[in-house]
């Protein structure tokens, strides 16, 4: 079979089932507490064993407390930044090695729900919500 052949194959396989192609992506608030590894668990399991199965990691940086100088502050954020892709990354290396797949990366500044709510509804193909206690 030719490639053109086989091209024009999948192209009739995606038109015949939408979903052959439908990105079903499960959204995971981490913050490295043992309820989010729990949730991250669960939620990287459903993915492996779903049609089109993507994870996103979520983590929302609260923000500081601290405005008495900006200089200060802005340093307290890069800081706290730093921290949350170090986090990140050690939980997509244990995401990859359970599922065999590279999580999205979510990093939002705010209050947790606030920014939770934005992001749902800016997203369009979300599949499910894995939450623990924000």
């Amino acid at each position: 079979m030719s490639i053109s052949q086989l091209w024009l194959k999948i192209h009739i396989l995606k038109k015949s089932f939408p979903l052959f192609e439908r990105r079903r992506r499960f959204v995971v608030v981490v913050d490295g507490s043992k309820e989010s590894s729990a949730a991250l668990r669960f939620a990287s399991a459903r993915a492996a064993h779903t049609l089109g199965g993507r994870l996103v990691l979520f983590h929302i940086l609260k923000p500081s407390e601290f405005g008495h100088w900006m200089v200060v502050e802005d340093r307290m954020r890069e800081e706290k930044y730093e921290e949350a892709e170090e986090l990140l990354r050690g939980i997509a290396s244990k995401v990859f090695e359970y599922c065999g797949g590279h999580p999205e990366v979510v990093i939002r500044e705010g209050q947790p729900q606030d920014e939770l709510q934005k992001f749902l509804e800016e997203e369009e193909d979300l599949f499910d919500l894995v939450i623990t206690d924000y």
